[in-house]
């Protein structure tokens, strides 16, 4: 079964152990205009063929064709039973959250001015909002968005105050992500949108994504002047570039008419560049600052002293500018990342995290250190807390993790987050009490005791996504993947 097939497949399974009167349940179902599919999902990360992988040494961009299968996704909607992607029991008819805790945090955001309480968005329909006020130690569901959100910001003004992007769409909570109101941005869906918001004004909100129209994929960046109720579009990229794609969106917080674009464009012959984009009027003109730089740009950041100096990444290199992004560097030593983060109260360190491994640079980018231990998943959220330079935070396709020394180690916290995709399910038939799990992006699971507590299985070698799970009948220790892709 290929990728794109197994996108498009249903996965609902209802296990029946009569030996322990034990019923489970686990969904992920969606439903586009009566018939059952997989909601698309991009990760800004792996943009890849169907039939092909993608290890930390390689490189795949899907095809413009590929993605304009998913041109209406707004369509998309799901059914939860009994709660959305995760794991449930029951005994007696009702059921119960078998977790585990952990899964696909989306975005991880810390307060402005409370560095113990954080903000974990969680990837589902509907979207989960969780807050921890002790640093990650604990976590508690305080909210749900209405949609699936692709995006999620705070008013650094007033920090009960968030936004989404879904589709065509920015909501909007004033109460950390209680009770939601929605905006229509424009009439395209966007994809890959990053939301941010003037810390000297907070009506002035950015966002930065992409859009299919015309036949075209384009690069489009919208700004509101009242809090996300009215908002202005325009393209950033030349009409001569055949398709673009955007992954990250950047603003100076010392200068916020200081605004970096980067993502990748393709020329009318298929071949891609790097696009990087630069506004120093709150986006009314663009200044192309790629030269220099190589394949992909997927985030960006500024020296919080000096916003001359800024850092760029890709799947296979690391860039620094000290001059605005003019002119480029790329590292020396073997380094590369999906996230980039600076720390803020010494902004030569530098961090980059990418799928399970962070990179840690002492002199600005010049040299690099490589660090493992305790990391998993996929990177999707990489800071260092503002008021603890020792610590930092990894949000994951797995979870949340933190580390207390600068990186070197980490451990996960997630305690009371129960946000798991789970993909693939099974357990023994001699044994019931044995579950093996799979969330979405490789990481498997598994109990000896119908759930009351997990542990995390050795990660496979291989790249591929897993698809299902068997165990051996009479050895219920023995389990079996299928690879769906790679």
């Amino acid at each position: 079964m290929n990728f794109k097939k197994a996108l498009l497949t249903v996965v609902a399974l209802l296990v029946l152990c009569s030996s322990s009167n034990l019923l489970l349940a686990q969904s992920r179902l969606v439903r586009s205009q009566g018939r059952t599919q997989q909601a698309p999902f991009s990760n800004k990360l792996n943009h890849i063929l169907p039939n092909q992988c993608c290890p930390p040494h390689q490189e795949y961009v899907i095809s413009p064709e590929y993605l304009t299968t998913y041109e209406h996704p707004e369509n998309f909607v799901a059914e939860n039973h009994p709660d959305l992607r995760s794991l449930n029991k029951s005994a007696t008819g009702s059921w119960v959250s078998l977790g585990p805790e952990g899964g696909f945090i989306y975005e991880l955001v810390m307060h402005p001015t409370d560095h113990n309480t954080l903000y974990a968005q969680t990837y589902g329909n509907p979207t989960k909002i969780f807050k921890s006020t002790d640093g990650g130690a604990n976590w508690a569901l305080i909210g749900y968005a209405p949609t699936l959100l692709y995006a999620l910001a705070l008013d650094p003004n007033n920090p009960s105050i968030m936004y989404g992007v879904s589709g065509y769409r920015v909501y909007k909570s004033i109460n950390e992500g209680v009770t939601w109101t929605d905006y229509q941005i424009d009439t395209k869906w966007l994809y890959e949108p990053s939301i941010q918001i003037n810390p000297n004004n907070s009506q002035i909100i950015y966002i930065g994504g992409y859009s299919y129209a015309n036949n075209k994929w384009s690069m489009i960046f919208y700004k509101s002047t009242n809090e996300g109720v009215n908002w202005s579009s325009s393209e950033v990229l030349p009409t001569f570039y055949s398709q673009a794609y955007s992954y990250c969106f950047t603003m100076n917080q010392s200068n916020p008419e200081e605004l970096y674009f980067g993502g990748v464009y393709y020329d009318n012959s298929s071949n891609y560049y790097p696009a990087l984009f630069k506004s120093t009027d709150g986006g009314a003109s663009w200044t192309d600052k790629s030269k220099g730089l190589e394949r992909l740009v997927y985030d960006v950041k500024i020296d919080p002293t000096n916003s001359n100096k800024i850092y760029a990444c890709n799947y296979s290199y690391i860039y620094r500018s000290s001059d605005g992004g003019s002119s480029w560097q790329k590292n020396s030593d073997w380094a590369y990342g999906s996230k980039l983060a600076i720390d803020p109260q010494n902004p030569q360190v530098i961090y980059a995290g990418y799928y399970g491994n962070i990179f840690r640079s002492v002199n600005s980018g010049v040299n690099w250190s490589y660090y493992t231990n305790g990391l998993r998943g996929q990177c999707r959220s990489l800071f260092v807390d503002y008021a603890n330079s020792n610590q930092l935070y990894y949000g994951s396709s797995v979870g949340v993790f933190k580390s207390v020394n600068n990186g070197s180690d980490w451990v996960a916290v997630n305690s009371g987050l129960v946000a798991s995709n789970i993909s693939a399910m099974a357990l023994s038939s001699s044994d019931p009490k044995k579950i093996y799990i799979e969330f979405y992006y490789n990481a498997v699971y598994k109990t000896d005791n119908s759930g009351d507590t997990w542990y995390q299985l050795p990660e496979f070698s291989s790249c591929g996504y897993v698809g299902a799970l068997a165990v051996d009948h009479n050895t219920p220790d023995i389990a079996f993947s299928l690879e769906e892709s790679g």
